[in-house]
């Protein structure tokens, strides 16, 4: 097998890799990328091993989901490499029934997640990673194992610039306090991570698997793994909310688009713009521009402009 390179925070090292050994099967067309080390002097976070996996679980609300979280984690330690396979699912996008879900695969252990707020592929993607990381013990080796090349790029991006900031991450045009976290939770957990590029549907048994157990979490009738505090270091200490949701795209961009919306309803309630909000009748509008109640569409071109 080819070799990739593994990142610690104290070195950089070579380490071959051989998926016969802990995943069963070959991956074909794997692509690797190289991942420098991030090192930000002014961020100063230490946490004892023993401990720092407790406070994790601590930003989520108690209950069976976070329990399984739990079970996994401590089953964990007991392995010598983690490799994670990961994958999401969204329906119903920019609807207000989107729904998000998100996953990761472990030879003997899975777990899905449903994720509230900003519903993107890219979000629940890095959710997960966040989740994956939380449950792996400190110290450890860990193999990411995704079909999401942005998703690999992004962090990419962020491990190349060793004076990524604080400003640098509300600079990101999504998902910054996520991203934060994933980065953080390396650095105070002393990770070596990896990332390996499956081909989406390509007969992988892991992807795959995980790729049906996403699609059947928009289902789950057990509780949502809820989240108390999205800032899992204080490594930013003020997050802009909208009402209690913490906004996590540019601020500006936000705003702007807020001040949009805000002044297209403003237009809608004048009195005189009434008509725009009416509900539109389309079978009497087609029957007038068809003269024909049973046929659903026209092209307008047999009518004068």
């Amino acid at each position: 097998m080819g070799q990739c390179m593994t990142v610690t925070r104290n070195k950089h090292h070579l380490i071959p890799i051989d998926f016969n050994s802990h995943l069963h099967q070959v991956i074909n067309s794997t692509s690797r990328i190289n991942l420098p080390t991030i090192r930000d002097n002014r961020t100063n976070i230490i946490f004892k091993p023993y401990s720092i996996d407790k406070q994790l679980l601590q930003h989520f609300e108690y209950n069976s989901k976070l329990e399984a979280l739990h079970i996994i984690q401590q089953h964990l330690k007991e392995e010598d490499t983690l490799s994670f396979y990961t994958d999401n699912s969204l329906i119903n996008a920019n609807t207000q029934a989107a729904s998000m879900t998100a996953g990761f695969i472990h030879i003997t252990h899975s777990f899905t997640i449903t994720i509230e707020n900003w519903p993107s592929s890219l979000r629940a993607e890095l959710f997960v990673i966040l989740l994956s990381l939380i449950v792996s013990p400190y110290g450890y080796r860990v193999d990411i194992n995704t079909d999401s090349q942005n998703l690999i790029n992004i962090i990419q991006h962020i491990y190349n610039n060793p004076i990524f900031s604080i400003r640098d991450y509300f600079r990101l045009p999504n998902n910054n306090i996520v991203i934060n976290n994933i980065v953080s939770i390396i650095k105070a957990k002393n990770l070596t991570l990896r990332f390996n590029k499956v081909k989406a549907h390509n007969n992988n048994y892991f992807n795959e698997r995980i790729d049906q157990e996403c699609k059947i979490a928009h289902y789950d009738s057990t509780p949502a793994l809820v989240i108390v505090k999205q800032q899992y270091f204080d490594n930013i200490q003020f997050i802009p909310q909208w009402g209690s949701i913490p906004i996590e795209q540019k601020l500006r961009k936000f705003i702007t688009d807020s001040s949009n919306i805000k002044n297209y309803l403003s237009f809608l309630h004048l009195p005189q713009n009434y008509k725009y909000k009416d509900a539109v009748d389309w079978n009497l509008t087609l029957w007038i521009l068809c003269n024909n109640g049973e046929k659903t569409e026209t092209n307008f071109e047999q009518y004068p402009k």
